[in-house]
């Protein structure tokens, strides 16, 4: 069975206010060219397919459309959509019978008296090419963990046992039910050895769990499509991989190539994993220095003919505060109509030592903050500088997850 993994792709997501819409279509319609070209059986999205809960009419139309181009064509032979953490489990399935019809199986959330229903049998005429498990972002609250009560080290236990369990279960029954065929499962969660800025927000709830084991994938699955994680990545030796976001969502991600992953998997064998480029519509630029500097390297931006203006991310270093840098900028490069856009603007003091990249001096803006963040700040402005403690993390986690209990 060859399939097709992607992740991420956050429709609707914006970068300082600016639409990302152009490159998220561009970005389909290559897709959509590729499936074809590659005759591809299956394309798995393992979650996050909009970036925001109620997505936009306009995200939705992007999905909806790339969906239906599809269902024209022969390729590929059935699509597999489950939910992150950014999706709403019950918006993405409400039209799930529709979209049945189009060769399209979703599974937004998870209940566990679901399970039975989850295997998705890929076929070509009535031979049977393989069997997708779509495992959607699951909150542990689901799989009947709860932190109230546990240490940290108990809790991350729990989880990685509940994983472990359901992961199993599904392996069991699919390879009971149809033996000798691809065994393809897929997940939106966190794996492997992550990064800084690898996600939007943390999803397992236990203190000082960083991931999940390696172990929690079952050895009878021939690959597994992960999603969550914006880098693309095998999880340590496992058949487990994460595709990456499509279409960088911000300028970490714009520094480095996007990816989709086209793999053949073949029962019992390891998967042939071939990461595939995908275009880059636009780029994303930070321009950070001296104000004179910022601005003949803005006047000097030049793109392809066939890529998307710019966006640009700028800090101007001055020791002489300027009301409007924006403006400033923008007298810079006079009869830019059409040309690179400055999405985001921002001063520092030209005397301040020079930092790395994400690293901030003092207190960083709130906006730059997530919830977390601010919480273990006033913490420890109330306690003397002492951080929270792992039961105190697990508790503050457990408010902010979907699903969690308050």
């Amino acid at each position: 069975m060859r399939i097709l993994h992607s992740s991420d792709w956050h429709l609707g997501v914006t970068l300082h206010g600016a639409s990302r819409q152009e490159e998220q279509a561009r970005f389909l319609e290559w897709l959509a060219a590729l499936l074809t070209v590659r005759e591809v059986d299956a394309l798995v999205i393992a979650g996050d397919v909009f970036d925001q809960y109620q997505p936009s009419a306009e995200a939705q139309a992007l999905f909806y459309g790339f969906l239906a181009r599809l269902a024209a064509s022969d390729w590929p032979r059935h699509v597999i959509v489950v939910g992150g953490n950014h999706d709403s489990a019950a918006r993405l399935e409400a039209p799930r019978e529709v979209l049945g019809a189009l060769r399209v199986t979703v599974v937004g959330g998870y209940e566990r008296g679901r399970e039975p229903d989850l295997p998705c049998v890929v076929r070509h005429g009535s031979e049977i090419l393989g069997v997708v498990l779509p495992v959607p972002f699951v909150h542990e609250h689901r799989l009947g963990v709860r932190a109230i009560g546990l240490e940290a080290g108990a809790l991350a236990t729990q989880i990685a046992e509940a994983f472990t369990g359901l992961y199993a279960r599904l392996a069991e029954r699919a390879a009971r039910e149809w033996p000798g065929v691809p065994l393809v499962a897929t997940g939106h969660l966190t794996a492997g050895r992550w990064e800084e800025g690898d996600f939007h927000t943390p999803l397992h709830q236990a203190g000082g769990l960083d991931a999940l084991p390696d172990g929690v994938f079952d050895a009878r699955y021939d690959y597994v499509a992960l999603g969550h994680i914006h880098r693309s990545y095998r999880v340590g030796g496992t058949r487990a991989w994460y595709s990456g976001t499509p279409v960088a969502v911000g300028v970490k991600e714009a520094s480095s190539p996007r990816l989709v992953l086209l793999v053949e998997v073949s029962p019992g064998g390891g998967p042939e994993v071939e990461p595939i480029e995908v275009p880059c519509a636009r780029r994303i630029l930070p321009l950070d220095g001296p104000l004179d500097e910022v601005i003949e390297r803005w006047r000097r931006l030049e793109w392809t003919a066939g890529e998307l203006p710019p966006y640009v991310l700028a800090t101007l270093r001055t020791d002489v505060p300027l009301l409007n840098p924006g403006q400033t900028l923008i007298d810079a490069r006079p009869g830019a109509e059409g040309g690179p856009r400055l999405v985001h603007v921002e001063q520092r003091r030209a005397s301040a030592p020079r930092v790395e990249a994400g690293a901030t001096i003092g207190p960083p803006p709130l906006r730059d903050l997530t919830p977390w963040q601010v919480f273990e700040l006033m913490h420890q402005r109330a306690h003397e500088g002492h951080a929270p403690d792992d039961a105190l993390h697990a508790a503050f986690h457990s408010l902010l997850a979907p699903g969690g209990e308050a």
